[in-house]
């Protein structure tokens, strides 16, 4: 019994450990506020976050943020949905699982209103899309 308390907390540890590096977002099954951007659900307490933009804002410099397969639209990230990129990270975008496809679709036809922008004067780090 002595060993499994032992594999638990080192089980525990190593799921904190990694809320903290790369970022995961699932339009359908994540939540901003609910979740830690981590890939799992686990009790309700950590899971991916809902928006692209949520996950920016918490990932850290040169870790990665994984998309699961969908659509990113109005419907999932919110009415004329905007992402800046800020050149103070470098952040590679993933999809979560190679064969998935992501989806990005701004609310209106041009794209002027929603999409990710990234600041291309002045940027310092790299932003990746794979």
């Amino acid at each position: 019994m002595k060993s499994t308390r032992t594999l638990c907390i080192i089980l525990v540890s190593i799921i904190a450990d990694g809320a903290m590096a790369n970022k995961y977002v699932d339009p359908l099954n994540g939540h901003d506020t609910n979740y830690d951007g981590s890939q799992m659900i686990i009790d309700g307490q950590a899971g991916p976050y809902r928006t692209i933009a949520r996950a920016i804002a918490t990932v850290n410099d040169g870790h990665d943020v994984f998309l699961a397969g969908g659509t990113y639209d109005t419907a999932s990230q919110g009415s004329n949905w905007s992402i800046s990129v800020s050149s103070a990270k470098s952040i590679t975008f993933r999809p979560e699982y190679p064969n998935n496809m992501v989806v990005l679709r701004p609310a209106d036809g041009a794209g002027y209103k929603s999409g990710i922008f990234v600041p291309f004067n002045d940027i310092r780090r790299t932003i990746v899309f794979r």
